[in-house]
């Protein structure tokens, strides 16, 4: 069997670790398997297969396939988390456990381990207990080597998992019948960690055809944008019986995401959620992702409110237990601690609680350029590194923090480096150009929003002398309301604000672990009600503005800081409680927000 380029030093790395345990000549078809040469080297010490079969691929492949190698605490942990609650260890029918996208074996054999910690014997666990599937018969044939590796380490004899029980598969469109991955409901728990694999740009992107064979295969009539991690976790609970568990991890944006909503539901409609692990994005994981483990079990009778307790780090220890009812439009508050504080919410304009919220949407025009704006102003952007040309001044969501204009760096625009990128909006309408008149429209004072964040990051162009590049997105205040640009900056980059964009859409940013932001999202905030207080934080909004221009930091934080507890004094009221409420929101915003990353002289 061939392989990427390392997997044969990986192979006589294994070949030595068996010679060490004295049963090389057992181990030797299953190396063969591999394409051994005979070799014997032990220079990789006594690390797994596992480990470093994932960095031997090709970054293309590992991409294409979604390949994220588990660190060994963190597949533990999960199992540990997982099986403790099971209570099958030892009864006359063995607990099957079975990894839908198994890759080299990571979540198998922390699964031996523990059921072997329970007293199941070894050669049981291997022969009956273990099912693995993957579409990658290079990682199968791992998972079986590092399975038998397992064996031998604990009973000094080589036992290998039945070619039946580790199948090369697709697990998502079932395949035959026979198979374990081709039958609902076989196994006691599922886990593991699938691939990842965003549809919205690369080579992770599904085919219509298979688009549509998965959406019948799953039961559900659309799959939109879900991420294919998402599939997995329907997937899996379909593979369990009723009372059976599941655990897998996923990417932070499965559980916020749009595209993945229908997903939610459906799994929301056949399985409960008992605990969550929050991995973030410092637990050793192989992917430039936020990373995050439901454990659910399967149940004719789901419910909407639940008792969830909650794991973090690469060790999954417990952290705190929380009362929520899921809604499938965002599971994100489950996946940030400071979520689930009481935290307050601006209480509706005027003296009828009654009456509709007024919202930014009553008092503003909410937009985002298209497409079409995008590729129509490159030909007409053009560089002005010494700032003495009147055109105005192109604003790419890169180059915005909250309250400050980046020029720290340089702009990328349609490919290209700009030092001060301007629209040249005479050659626009000298030529004619469809978007002239959206660019006229755009020269008014306005606040310009980055698309995506930790936190809310907009700036002020009260001049009226900036362009926004799509996907910015622009908020024009109209000439007949009486709220300002100001007030409008104070309000999306106060703590509020991050806290609910964090509870609708985290880790839906591009980089896996910001918040995806949206025209729809900004139209529908609240105004607040103390305008005493809403003041405050427009006046802080302007004073921070101001020092960033100077290129002062230190005011600058300061002035955000100021903003934060204006915003925060103007909605929860004056009790004790209420005030700790918003030190708790206030620290976490002041944490969450990026620091000052300076400013540049606009000079030749």
């Amino acid at each position: 069997m061939s392989g990427p380029v390392g997997l044969t030093s990986i192979i006589a790395q294994a070949a030595a670790g068996f010679a060490d345990l004295g049963v090389l000549g057992a181990a030797a078809p299953l190396l063969a398997d591999l394409g051994w040469d005979g070799q014997i080297d032990r220079g990789g010490g006594r690390s797994s297969v596992g480990s470093r079969y994932p960095r031997a691929a090709a970054p293309s492949v590992r991409r294409s396939l979604g390949i994220h190698y588990t660190p060994a605490p963190v597949a533990r942990g999960l199992t540990s988390l997982v099986l403790g609650k099971n209570g099958r260890v030892g009864s006359p029918a063995p607990l099957r456990i079975g990894d839908p996208a198994c890759g080299a074996g990571a979540f198998l054999v922390a699964a031996a381990e523990w059921l072997r910690s329970g007293g199941a014997p070894v050669e049981q666990i291997v022969s009956e207990q273990l099912f693995g599937a993957d579409v990658d018969e290079t990682a199968l044939a791992l998972a079986r080597l590092e399975i038998a590796r397992w064996s031998a380490e604990a009973t000094g004899t080589v036992h290998v998992v039945p070619a039946a029980h580790l199948v090369a598969g697709d697990s998502l469109l079932e395949g035959d019948p026979e198979s374990w991955i081709g039958r609902r409901a076989g196994m006691d728990v599922v886990l593991g960690n699938p691939p990842f694999g965003s549809q919205l740009r690369g080579g992770t992107v599904r085919e219509r055809s298979r688009q549509r064979r998965l959406a019948d295969a799953l039961g559900v009539g659309a799959l939109g944008y879900a991420d294919t991690a998402a599939l997995f976790l329907l997937r899996a609970v379909d593979l369990v019986r009723t009372d059976g568990r599941v655990a897998l991890v996923l990417p932070w944006s499965i559980a916020a995401a749009q595209g993945s909503r229908s997903i939610r539901s459906a799994v929301g409609g056949r399985a409960q959620m008992t605990d969550v692990w929050v991995g973030g994005d410092d637990v050793g994981f192989d992917a430039a992702v936020s990373v995050w483990a439901p454990v659910l079990v399967k149940t004719d009778r789901p419910g909407e409110s639940t008792t969830i307790r909650r794991f973090s780090g690469e060790a999954v220890r417990a952290s705190d237990t929380v009362e929520t009812t899921l809604d499938p439009s965002s599971w994100a508050p489950l996946l940030d601690p400071q979520l689930h504080h009481r935290r307050p919410a601006y209480p509706r304009r005027g003296p009828d609680l009654a009456e509709p919220a007024e919202t930014i949407a009553s008092v503003a025009e909410v937009t985002a350029g298209f497409r079409r704006h995008f590729y129509g102003l490159a030909p007409h952007t053009r560089d002005d590194p010494s700032g003495v040309e009147r055109d105005p001044v192109l604003v790419t969501t890169g180059a915005i923090d909250p309250l400050h204009h980046r020029v720290d760096t340089s702009v990328r625009f349609a490919g290209r480096s700009y030092v001060r990128p301007v629209v040249d909006v005479t050659g626009l309408e000298a030529e004619g150009s469809a978007i002239a008149k959206w660019v006229r429209s755009m020269l008014v004072p306005k606040v310009l929003i980055a698309s995506q964040g930790r936190v809310l990051e907009a700036i002020v162009d009260a001049e009226g002398s900036m362009i926004p590049s799509t996907p910015a997105i622009a908020v024009l205040p109209r000439e007949t309301s009486a709220v300002t640009v100001w007030q409008v900056a104070a309000l999306v980059t106060s703590p509020l604000t991050a806290v609910q964009l964090r509870a609708s859409a985290a880790g839906t940013g591009m980089d896996g672990r910001g918040c995806r932001v949206t025209a729809g999202f900004v139209r529908a905030l609240v105004l607040p009600s103390d305008q005493r207080a809403w003041d405050v934080g427009a006046d802080a909004a302007r004073c921070a503005t101001a020092a960033s221009a100077q290129g002062n930091g230190t005011e600058w934080i300061r002035q955000l800081d100021r903003l934060g507890e204006a915003m925060l004094q103007a909605v929860s009221g004056t009790s004790p409680t209420a005030a700790d409420d918003r030190r708790d929101v206030l620290d976490w915003w002041i944490d969450q927000r990026p620091p000052w990353r300076g400013a540049r002289l606009l000079s030749r």
